[in-house]
């Protein structure tokens, strides 16, 4: 295959992602999805059966996507400022690349919250270990005391609302050009990551 023609399948996952944002995953149509792709219903059953199947693959896709990266920053000895700096570079890279994965999650948090609870509790992440570290480095004065639902709310709401609220950002800042947007967002690791440190540093 050459290196510059997208793979059926990834396309396929791509388009349903958007078609299931934009009428959501019960009111999608097989029809939907196939026309969003440019291909048609008899190419898009060779590939998936069933909007169900279809369904399945599109969080596979998206599982495939965030969990190693979690999996290598959990298990990575650096410390806790070190790690959530790596969160922060990995996770914005991740959704810069793959702009659909927030409001796709934001949606399904809603509809089948179930789904990404029990994915998180299947995956055996050992967060228990980032926690004693957090307590340890607390205790010898490297970071200042913080809640942990604190930290996660800010740096994930810091990097998602920039993309669930594009429109408003391409409207009235961006002029409607992509390209400044997407420097935007790039930019943005540095701004998140000076928030953090400055809220981390010790008194």
């Amino acid at each position: 295959m050459s290196e510059n023609k997208i793979d059926p399948e990834v396309l396929i996952v791509e388009a349903a992602c958007k078609v299931f944002i934009r009428h959501g995953v019960d009111k999608s149509t097989m029809l939907q999805v196939a026309d969003e792709a440019g291909i048609g219903r008899t190419s898009l059953h060779y590939y998936f059966r069933s909007k169900a199947d279809l369904y399945k693959r599109v969080l596979q896709s998206i599982e495939d996507k965030i969990f190693p990266t979690i999996s290598k920053i959990v298990d990575n000895d650096l410390p806790v400022l070190g790690k959530i700096v790596m969160f922060i570079n990995e996770y914005n890279d991740l959704i810069i690349k793959n702009p659909l994965i927030p409001g796709f999650l934001a949606i399904e948090m809603q509809r089948n919250p179930d789904w990404i609870l029990n994915l998180i509790k299947s995956r055996g992440l050992d967060f228990e270990k980032v926690m004693v570290q957090v307590d340890q480095e607390i205790s010898e004065g490297k970071i200042r005391p913080f809640s942990f639902v604190d930290l996660f709310a800010n740096v994930v709401g810091m990097s998602v609302l920039p993309l669930l609220s594009k429109p408003i950002y391409m409207e009235f800042f961006f002029d409607q050009d992509t390209d400044e947007f997407n420097k935007f967002m790039v930019n943005r690791k540095k701004t998140i990551i000076s928030v953090i440190e400055r809220w981390l540093e010790p008194n």
